[in-house]
């Protein structure tokens, strides 16, 4: 299918896999997409910045990201780190957020939409500017009647002005300023007009101001042009406004400041737009005036159980929800209220989509329409995105999952290694597939996994997805004759793991679970210093794992699992590793989450102990700084004491201290993936099946010790 790309600050029209329809998503092929001038513009000027250029205007506006990149410079070395932000720009950005269709296929989990109805939808990275779109059930809703898919495309931008209406709280017969009069300004004053308020308004374009006085409202000024104070003291027979609604996109503090000065005491002030906020406190204080923000199209923007798990706000507590807020702008539409046509400047077909964003950078636009060819049956031909092919090895290796985890670390490491070929990848977002297909000359990109696992072609497969599809996709893989390579967890509870373990057992396929630090340089030297003497191991393992925001998909029971399954496996199997054996014996005290605000399973102390006398303690917490190293092992037998500190140093403590450095961490991600290839070669699984099996067995117990308490 075709889809509209931003590489590097190019728009690119790219041919890329189709989406598959999640359980709770419909599939929608596309008749029309709305492309929202200002953010999209900002996105495509961003991407087309260098590194530096980048780096100085994050400082004023994103020091966290600034933050990040210099935690990764300093973790992977400057030249490594500055490469990997470097690719992560060149990635293509998919753009749009809101567009019309007709669904052509459901989710399982849906019920209130079918196949063949007229919806609009909305969301970054869903509604996007593609012919065919995937969109969770929350962010799609049915067009009624009277209103074509042109106007229904400027749904979500609509949300995003009603949104900002509602939350001026605004009354009949108030009088409202609105500053800056684009898209979402012009949604706004239709809006407010609606609701029975008189509108004044202010834009730096007289074009848009007098586009504005089209739309029907009350006055509307260039702000050059005019002294604002006395228009608006003329305007407010001296009273001020009851509220003002800032729309615009600007770096300038001067839509606050002038906002401060229009609005009445005990007004309101209420962003929608991207403006810099530097909120002066004496004009609020004197006027105790209300200062808030608009967050995007309503309640539920940026929730993952509501927009990705199809969870719903009950409607007596959350009245309009962004879902809501969706089919109120098209009800107004479908009234008459919400004139959308006159607010069309262009129309582009798809193939044209370079056009309509030159026509936007020109600043001569107002709603610019992509068109996507109309049929009278919508049928989907999923197909694979053959890509140049490079030299025939003799494993083929294809990739289930390619986010940013196997970018960095699986697909780089498996570039350099010889009789090895990149042979398929298949990822959620087709865009993203196509672009490493490309990078690495695989065969080819799908957004279909069962295309990779019924390809006979295929040798091995790497398994990089969201933990729920691990065991699986393995058990499929396996079932197939294929050799299956999966990241921790490997399976999500007792009932996946035992079929996970029969399926290795019939699987004449090599099977192997991606527990690195077992094969870091780090570990492989401590093993071999303990190795010159006999006795019990203590080892101590301190994880500071620092603080993950709450809704974090790893803490979801069905998804993540919780970061004991979710992560805790690693740490486990090393304790295990470095101890050659399996624990007879499990203690865990944890931070009692009813006298403190930390999310349960934190924070604990894992106790292991083993047949031989050895013990293993893992201390897990998130209560931490993150300038202390977030892994620290300490390995103690007879007279040996070893000491790990973020897989970066070794200090060996004996009869003469011994160090061992490396330029950048290692966790031995290159030679768990060397040893995967090996084994596969040698057709002779590298991992015993039952040491996977114990760490996975244990790291449920401890997850259920945690969730119940010990058995009595």
């Amino acid at each position: 299918m075709k889809q509209i790309l931003n590489k590097r600050g190019k728009v690119e029209v790219k041919e890329v896999p189709e989406p598959i329809c999640g359980e709770n998503e419909v599939l929608v092929a596309n008749v029309a997409s709305l492309i929202s001038a200002g953010t999209e513009r900002h996105s495509i000027e961003t991407r087309s910045k260098n590194i530096v250029a980048l780096a100085l205007d994050f400082k004023k506006t994103r020091q966290d990201l600034v933050k990040k990149a210099i935690d990764l410079m300093k973790k992977e070395g400057f030249v490594k780190g500055y490469r990997l932000i470097k690719e992560k720009l060149e990635e293509p950005q998919q753009l749009g957020y809101s567009s019309a269709g007709i669904v052509i296929e459901v989710g399982k989990n849906v019920d209130d939409i079918r196949v063949g109805d007229r919806v609009a939808c909305g969301g970054g990275d869903y509604a996007v500017h593609a012919e065919y779109i995937r969109v969770p059930k929350n962010l799609c809703v049915k067009i009624p009647e009277g209103v074509d898919f042109e106007d229904a495309a400027f749904t979500t931008l609509g949300a995003i002005a009603l949104q900002g209406v509602r939350r001026a709280d605004v009354r009949i017969g108030e009088r409202v300023g609105v500053i800056g009069l684009g898209l979402v300004g012009l949604l706004t004053v239709q809006i407010l007009k609606a609701a029975g308020c008189t509108v004044i308004g202010f834009d730096i374009d007289p074009k848009k101001v007098e586009f504005s006085k089209k739309l029907g409202i009350d006055e509307a000024y260039c702000s050059g042009d005019v002294l604002p104070e006395k228009v608006v003291e003329f305007f407010s027979e001296g009273v001020g406004l009851d509220a003002v609604i800032i729309t615009a996109s600007t770096s300038s503090n001067k839509p606050v400041e002038d906002a401060l000065n229009f609005v009445r005491e005990r007004g309101r002030v209420v962003v929608v737009g991207s403006v810099r906020m530097n909120i002066p406190r004496e004009p609020f204080y004197e006027k105790e005036g209300d200062f808030l923000i608009s967050r995007s199209y309503g309640p539920g923007r940026y929730d993952i159980r509501y927009e990705e798990k199809g969870q719903d706000y009950p409607i007596a507590y959350v009245r309009w929800t962004e879902r809501r807020n969706m089919q109120a702008v098209l009800n107004m539409m479908a009234e008459g209220r919400l004139r959308i046509k006159p607010l069309i400047t262009h129309r582009f077909p798809v193939d044209r989509a370079e056009e309509a964003y030159s026509v936007i950078k020109e600043g001569n636009a107002i709603g610019v329409l992509l068109e996507y060819y109309r049929k009278k049956e919508y049928r989907l031909k999923r197909k694979k995105i053959v890509e140049k092919v490079g030299n025939v090895g003799h494993i083929n290796v294809a990739i289930i999952g390619a986010g940013n985890f196997v970018k960095r670390f699986h697909l780089p490491n498996l570039s350099k290694i010889g009789d090895v070929r990149i042979y398929a990848i298949a990822s959620a977002t087709g865009a993203n597939a196509e672009n490493i297909a490309r990078k690495y000359g695989a065969a080819y990109a799908t957004t279909d996994y069962r295309k990779v696992v019924e390809d006979k072609n295929v040798n091995a497969v790497i398994i990089t997805t969201r933990h729920n599809l691990h065991a699986k996709i393995a058990i499929e893989a396996l079932r197939k004759g294929k050799h299956v390579f999966v990241e921790k967890p490997a399976a999500m509870n007792m009932d996946e793991l035992e079929a996970l373990t029969s399926a290795v057992e019939k699987s004449k396929g090599v099977f192997m679970v991606g527990f690195n630090r077992r094969f870091s340089p780090h570990i492989s030297r401590a093993m071999k210093e303990i190795g010159k003497t006999s006795g019990p191991i203590i080892v101590s393992y301190i994880v500071n794992a620092g603080k993950l925001p709450t809704d974090h998909w790893i803490y979801d029971p069905v998804e993540g699992g919780g970061r004991i399954i979710g992560e805790g496996v690693h740490f486990i199997d090393l304790v295990n590793h470095i101890i050659g054996d399996s624990p007879v014996d499990i203690c865990v005290k944890s931070i009692d989450s009813s006298v403190s605000s930390i999310k349960p399973g934190d924070n604990m102390v894992i106790t292991l102990k083993y047949r031989n006398g050895s013990l293993g303690n893992i201390i897990y917490t998130s209560i931490g700084n993150s300038s202390y190293p977030k892994e620290t092992i300490h390995i103690e037998r007879n007279g040996i004491v070893v000491e790990i500190i973020d897989f970066k140093e070794t200090v060996i403590y004996g009869k003469l201290p011994k160090k061992m450095k490396t330029r950048k961490q290692d966790k031995g991600h290159k030679e768990v993936m060397q040893v995967f290839l090996e084994s596969v070669k040698k057709g002779k699984n590298a991992m015993n099946a039952s040491e996977i099996y114990e760490v996975h067995r244990i790291a449920f117990e401890i997850d259920r010790m945690l969730r119940e308490g010990p058995e009595t």
